[in-house]
């Protein structure tokens, strides 16, 4: 797993964040190449705009931190704060609601893998399937505006209010986890399976759902983020 050895090696490439803001769900008269927003604080070799399977990343200033899960498992809050060049951010606020329900994802990868068009001499090693899975938040609230910057604090999809618990069905033997979601956790390695466990072109590639694609990926004596119960079939009705 090249991506993996990337990750763990003593010496890598640059870490490279990328935010993906999806606005088509509070904004859906907005023209369709409007609705998503692509943005990094970091520009690519060539000193130019990063592109990042396939989409363009515009280089802008801009700030996240707490994403990380506290010691008392409560969800996190994370914050983004961007420059507020020319009060850009301000007419957004203001056109639409102060963004609040906008879904924001953060991409995390390394140089090693981005887009060949980055690299002066083209990039042998690109592959977009090679990045961490993907944090998805939505926008909460305007934490802070003045006229340098425009911060925003984000929720977790399930921290939501009024949520009763469990929040899912029991199965014994159906995973319910999305495939490669955060929950899922799978990064594509090479090896492709479709949804019958059989061998694959990347194209085809999807979960079967049953225990036996989980250890296709990630291998039988690990534990698995195998999103089912299996020993609920051990309770008696």
């Amino acid at each position: 797993m090249v991506f993996t050895q990337e990750a763990q090696g003593l010496v890598t490439s640059a870490f490279v964040e990328l935010f993906e803001l999806d606005l088509s769900k509070i904004a859906p008269t907005l023209p369709t190449d409007q609705q998503i927003l692509r943005f990094s604080a970091q520009k690519n070799e060539r000193g130019l705009d990063v592109v990042w399977q396939g989409h363009t990343y515009l280089a802008y200033p801009i700030q996240a931190s707490g994403f990380n899960i506290n010691g008392n498992n409560s969800p996190p809050r994370p914050t983004i704060k961007a420059a507020n060049l020319s009060g850009i951010l301000t007419d957004l606020c203001l056109a639409h609601n102060d963004l609040i329900g906008a879904k924001l994802i953060r991409h995390r990868t390394f140089a090693r893998f981005l887009d060949a068009v980055n690299f002066s001499a083209g990039n042998p090693n690109a592959d977009p399937d090679s990045h961490y899975p993907d944090d998805v938040f939505f926008v909460e609230r305007r934490a802070l505006e003045n006229n340098a910057f425009i911060e925003w604090e984000l929720r977790w999809p399930y921290d939501l209010e009024g949520v009763v618990l469990p929040g899912r069905v029991i199965t014994e033997d159906i995973c319910v986890s999305v495939y490669k979601s955060p929950e899922c956790t799978w990064i594509p390695n090479g090896h492709y399976f479709d949804v019958t466990d059989q061998p694959c072109a990347a194209g085809n590639d999807d979960c079967s759902h049953k225990i036996t694609g989980c250890k296709l990926r990630f291998g039988a004596k690990v534990d698995l983020p195998f999103g089912a119960f299996p020993g609920a079939g051990m309770v008696r009705q």
